[in-house]
């Protein structure tokens, strides 16, 4: 068993459930706040807007794509059945 997972089992065992996240999603936004005061704040930024603009881009290509298989199952739906 590793420390940290030694460390969460004695913490449920004193009736604490889950203190934090024991994840490298969670591990990376916390070491990207604590760089956001530092001199690497514009590279955290950058990054951060990077990954917003690529979520965004995902979604609109989502919604898109479910836009027009909607419209060709509208048009072609004789077909299709």
């Amino acid at each position: 068993m590793s420390s940290v997972s030694l460390f969460v089992w004695g913490l449920r065992k004193q009736g604490i459930s889950r203190p934090f996240a024991v994840d490298m999603n969670h591990l990376s936004e916390r070491i990207g706040d604590a760089l956001c005061y530092t001199a690497f704040a514009p590279v955290v930024r950058w990054l951060r807007r990077r990954h917003q603009t690529i979520l965004a881009r995902e979604q609109y290509d989502y919604r898109r794509i479910d836009s027009i298989l909607n419209q060709i199952m509208m048009v072609h739906s004789d077909l299709l059945s």
